[in-house]
């Protein structure tokens, strides 16, 4: 298993007093509470969305947190996201014109799905932690519900993850 110090963001906890707490950014009327689509438990702002929102979070992230990522990011439709943290030498997915790309990932974007559960079943990793040889292979299941006939489903894929 890989040392947790070089492929996790290492979350530092500050105090703040009254006068130096600022209000959630992500809008009024509760957002902040959003339940994060990937099955955490967590609100979306504590879970994928730093992910979405943060090159340095992302890429320090182990694969089974960027594989929730992308999982909450079908869910969000954040194309953006799945095109950036999409392997260029993935030549299944990644395609050059991204103007067509991003059109194609929001056409299938589980529409008629709703995206509540990523369950992890399996993470390896091989090479030197950190490095750019790192591999890691991880197995997930992607549950949804009908939106129509309220029908749930699953599919499970293996995935890999080079730096």
């Amino acid at each position: 298993a890989p040392s947790s110090s070089l492929l996790c963001a290492k979350k530092i906890k500050k105090k703040k007093s009254a006068a130096t707490r600022t209000a959630p950014s992500s809008g009024f009327g509760g957002a902040a509470k959003t339940m994060c689509p990937c099955g955490s438990g967590a609100t979306y702002d504590r879970c994928c969305r730093r992910l979405h929102s943060s090159e340095s979070v992302f890429g320090t992230a182990p694969a089974s947190a960027v594989v929730r990522a992308r999982y909450a990011a079908f869910a969000r439709r954040n194309a953006d996201f799945l095109m950036g943290s999409t392997h260029p030498n993935n030549a299944q997915h990644w395609r050059p014109d991204f103007a067509a790309w991003k059109k194609q990932i929001l056409v299938n974007c589980y529409d008629n799905f709703e995206l509540n559960d990523c369950t992890i079943l399996a993470e390896s990793y091989e090479g030197e932690p950190g490095s750019l040889e790192e591999v890691a292979t991880v197995t997930f299941e992607a549950n949804m519900i009908h939106v129509e006939s309220r029908e749930r489903t699953n599919f499970t894929e293996t995935s890999t993850f080079e730096r």
